[in-house]
């Protein structure tokens, strides 16, 4: 991890593409692996159909940082940013953390969950995202201190990928119903269901279809898997997954 504040430069490839770079190896087409192994295929499911989302529930996870989109729609680890309805237009920090599932029943192992813009301003609450999550993650937060102090304690924190519990919950929201809005310079509509139980139930008990369809266009949505809280090891068990 780079110090705080300081830029990042990217290494150029030691192999750029052109004559001097290296070939792949020519593979022999009566190579055994792809004559002599046989492996079981279902011939009866469908390899292009999406898998359910992960239901909603408490689930173990390892928490990350990753890149964020700037303005110029560069990939950076933080931004800084403003908005005149927002933190009284001063500027603040703002982060993307991805949490890595951890399913011991294999299904949604390593699925990977971004929650988006977790920012550094102190809000309504009188604390701020980062510190919360820098509080779940076992770190240490900053009480008094500059937003600088509670980017860098959020980035110490989840150095480590540190484990943690996610409550998890299903919405959907209409990108046609959006883009709509962006072309009329509306505010995007929200989320138009949230929750896996108010989904369409199937024939099954306890389980939902992954698929709406949007009450305004009738475009047909599906479920995105979002994370409602976050929860230190130990603070509540987890539900699903184990």
């Amino acid at each position: 991890m780079s110090s705080f504040g300081q830029p990042v430069y990217e290494e150029p490839s030691a192999a750029a593409p052109g004559q001097e770079a290296p070939q792949a190896p020519a593979i022999d087409p009566n190579d055994p692996a792809l004559t002599s192994e046989s492996l079981t295929d279902n011939t009866e499911k469908d390899a292009f159909v999406a898998p359910p989302p992960a239901p909603d529930g408490k689930w173990n996870a390892k928490l990350r940082l990753v890149d964020i989109k700037d303005r110029d729609g560069s990939m950076k680890p933080f931004i800084i940013a403003s908005f005149p309805a927002m933190n009284q237009g001063k500027p603040f920090y703002a982060v993307n953390i991805e949490a890595s599932i951890i399913d011991h029943t294999g299904s949604y192992d390593g699925t990977k969950l971004t929650e988006y813009w977790i920012k550094s301003n102190i809000d309504r609450s009188g604390t701020s995202q980062m510190t919360t999550i820098t509080k779940v993650a076992g770190g240490t937060p900053v009480a008094q201190g500059s937003q600088q102090d509670r980017l860098a304690a959020l980035q110490k924190a989840l150095a480590g990928e540190p484990q943690v519990v996610v409550e998890t919950s299903w919405e959907a929201q209409c990108q046609t119903c959006q883009q709509a809005a962006e072309k009329r310079g509306d505010k995007a509509p929200k989320p138009f269901l949230r929750g896996m139980h108010r989904f369409p139930p199937t024939k099954v008990a306890g389980v939902y279809q992954h698929e709406a369809q949007c009450p305004v266009c009738r475009s047909v949505c599906r479920a995105q898997v979002r994370i409602a809280q976050f929860f230190k090891v130990g603070e509540v068990k987890a539900t699903r997954g184990v």
